[in-house]
């Protein structure tokens, strides 16, 4: 039987067309997600939990409904896929870790998140049975998924530590900005704490605008929920 044609009458198939709208509704409710994450993330803790759980809702969809929803399709394959509902929020989470936490022992980060993403792929591994063995589809997943374990260990590992920084000060020794689209401001602060050489921190434009050269400031030290440490450059306010 000629293959397109055959893939023209599966895609006639009930239930093939309403799940292609479902999956294109919640695929723009995933784009609107990511744009919230990326340009306007308020209320912050808000846009990352919803970050941390949508893919988990594609997930769920495949696994409870199967039939014509996939994760992701191949070429001929005529089902409907929810492939931007579960990658897309962990380059979101993967963003937001870069620009708003300072880490100290990201390598100690770097190991947690190879075993998060081997504990996502096996999860989803056993939620969609059709997966278990196409071990080329896992380690795709299992790539794809690095970004969101990182984003979601770091946001763990930042938001859920209640603990009170240890303060140290420390003097700008200078101040540069990159150009282009995704401008970023940076100070390099002299040796402090656990940092025995000078090193740069990215900051707020508003921070870096008021912080000049030569000038004090204070680094806050957090041993993070995680055990990661974390740390944020501030004033230092009244001794």
């Amino acid at each position: 039987m000629n293959r397109n044609l055959q893939v023209s009458r599966t895609q006639r198939l009930p239930g093939v067309a309403r799940a292609r709208r479902i999956t294109r509704g919640l695929s723009i409710a995933a784009l609107a997600v990511a744009a919230w994450g990326c340009f306007y993330p308020h209320p912050y803790d808000l846009v990352l939990v919803v970050c941390v759980l949508l893919p988990w809702a594609g997930v769920a969809v495949v696994a409870l409904r199967g039939g014509p929803y996939r994760i992701e399709t191949s070429r001929n394959d005529p089902g409907a896929h929810l492939s931007t509902v579960i990658y897309l929020p962990g380059g979101v989470l993967l963003i937001r870790s870069l620009f708003d936490v300072s880490l100290i022992d990201w390598p100690q980060l770097l190991w947690m998140t190879l075993a998060g993403t081997a504990g996502v792929v096996a999860l989803i591994a056993w939620l969609v049975p059709e997966k278990r063995d196409k071990l080329g589809s896992l380690a795709a997943i299992g790539f794809l998924m690095l970004a969101y374990a990182w984003g979601t260990l770091s946001f763990a590992n930042n938001r859920l530590d209640r603990s009170r920084p240890v303060k140290f000060k420390a003097q700008v020794v200078d101040k540069f900005e990159t150009t282009g689209r995704g401008a970023s401001r940076y100070l390099t602060l002299s040796a402090w704490g656990p940092r025995k050489e000078p090193g740069d921190v990215n900051v707020s434009s508003a921070y870096y605008a008021r912080t000049n050269k030569g000038a004090t400031v204070c680094v806050y030290l957090w041993p993070g929920a995680l055990g990661v440490r974390r740390f944020d450059v501030g004033d230092c306010g009244v001794e």
